[in-house]
Formats: structure tokens, C-alpha cells, sequence
């Protein structure tokens, strides 16, 4: 996959993906291309499972909600649109990790959904890492 020339300019696609990680409620926001072939972002947040719905939506962490692009906030404070070359965001309360992978939506994510801890997604991320 690594090799393949990729359209920067082909549309992205949105889906998502909810489930329960011990105490933690947390949220998969996919970008993707070429039918799931190319993950082009994935932010990933947790909430407390004692969270109301209207608490989740109100998070100033990610606005997904914006025309165009999702929105995620940076450690400056700053709201900027999800880049869409791969781009991970890994919320850890309110610590963002972020990294460029080469995945695709379909298969490389599934480990996500099996890990222990947000942790353990993160190290599962870290087998796709790319330079930047």
C-alpha cells in the first residue's frame, strides 16, 4: 500500500464506530477513500460511561459537526480541520497524540475495537506509523 499513488484529491468519505472500553465510552470517527482502502483520518475520544449523550456532543475536544472537514482542537488551543494523509488523533482525556499511518478503514482498524485500553490502541496504531 505504501507504494501505490494515492488521489489527495478524492473525496472522503465518513463513518464511525461506538463501543464500550471498560468505564470508558469511546468513539472511532473514520475519513477514507478508494471504498476503505485508504484511511485518510481517525480521531479517536473516550468518555466516561456515566456521560449523558448532550455531554459527549458538547465536548470542545472535536467538532464534527462543521461544513467540510471535522474539526479537533490542538494543544495550542487552537480548533484546525483533521488533516486527511492518514492523520491519527488519539484523545487521552485531554492529552491529543497524533501520527500519520498508512491503513485502510476495513482490517488495519479492527484491533482498535480489541484493545484493553486507549494505551494499547495507540501501540496498535504505532504497527502503521509513517514518516511524516
Amino acid at each position: 500500500m505504501k507504494d501505490r499513488l494515492r488521489d489527495y484529491g478524492a473525496d472522503v468519505e465518513q463513518s464511525g464506530q461506538a463501543f464500550n472500553l471498560g468505564d470508558l465510552r469511546v468513539c472511532l470517527s473514520f475519513g477514507y477513500s478508494e471504498g476503505g482502502d485508504w484511511l485518510r483520518f481517525l480521531v479517536v475520544q473516550a468518555w466516561p460511561t456515566a456521560w449523558t449523550v448532550e455531554e459527549r456532543h458538547a465536548d470542545p475536544r472535536y467538532d464534527p459537526n462543521v461544513a467540510g472537514l471535522p474539526k479537533v482542537r490542538h494543544p495550542d488551543g487552537s480548533m484546525r480541520s483533521v488533516k486527511t494523509d492518514g492523520r491519527v488523533y488519539l484523545f487521552v482525556g485531554d492529552e491529543l497524540r497524533t501520527m500519520r499511518v498508512e491503513m485502510n478503514e476495513d482490517a488495519d482498524t479492527n484491533g482498535l475495537t480489541l484493545a484493553a485500553s486507549l494505551d494499547e490502541m495507540w501501540d496498535h496504531l504505532q504497527r502503521f506509523r509513517v514518516a511524516e
